[in-house]
């Protein structure tokens, strides 16, 4: 199950400001929502929008949805006001009846080059492996001071990351990294690597 928005109609051609004539999108946004599971699907669809400069989210539109079982079964819905893909962007998340979240989506309008980004300050700590096994997680913390957009977590240790590229918000996000045979903790720490958007601006 997932959900996503695209523009309606061309850039704002009445803007003054040619530069962000050319990523405002004066009719809003056209979104759907998709169920491709053999099950039916009841939840809610909350869209909002994220100033880049702030980090601020501020719930747009919320629309209750319940789909009969797919795959392919589509509901579209609209979201009004005017879009700048300069200084925003959209955020669609799907969750089922029971609060948990089926489907994060953050939704650009422009590309990154055209994108006021901040220069945010962004840092990740290793911590302790959740459990005696030596197969189980270990914590991973990230911590940002401003939005950083496409945030990527890289190493050379052996396994995977809960999520090794999102959306960071201000703040802390604190993520699980599962090994694999050949795992070594001391790597993990000296080779993990973080990027993000606005480190290549």
């Amino acid at each position: 199950v997932m959900a996503t928005c695209g523009t309606v109609g061309s850039p704002d051609s009445n803007s003054t400001d040619a530069v962000l004539a050319e990523h405002t999108f004066a009719g809003g946004a056209s979104c759907y929502v998709k169920n491709d599971s053999p099950k039916p699907f009841k939840g809610t669809v909350d869209v909002s929008t994220i100033s880049l400069s702030t980090g601020k989210v501020t719930s747009t539109k919320k629309v209750a949805v319940d789909m009969p079982a797919g795959a392919g079964v589509t509901q579209w819905f609209s979201v009004d006001g005017a879009i700048n893909g300069a200084e925003e962007m959209l955020r669609v998340v799907v969750s089922d009846s029971d609060g948990a979240v089926t489907s994060d989506n953050p939704v650009p309008f422009a590309y990154p080059k055209n994108m006021k980004l901040p220069k945010a300050k962004v840092t990740v700590a290793v911590g302790e492996q959740l459990g005696n096994d030596s197969g189980a997680p270990v914590s991973v913390t990230v911590t940002s001071d401003a939005l950083a957009l496409y945030t990527t977590l890289t190493t050379l240790a052996q396994g995977r990351f809960e999520d090794n590229a999102f959306l960071m918000l201000p703040g802390t996000r604190t993520l699980k990294f599962f090994p694999f045979e050949g795992f070594d903790a001391a790597e993990l720490k000296s080779t993990i690597r973080v990027e993000h958007a606005a480190l290549y601006m």
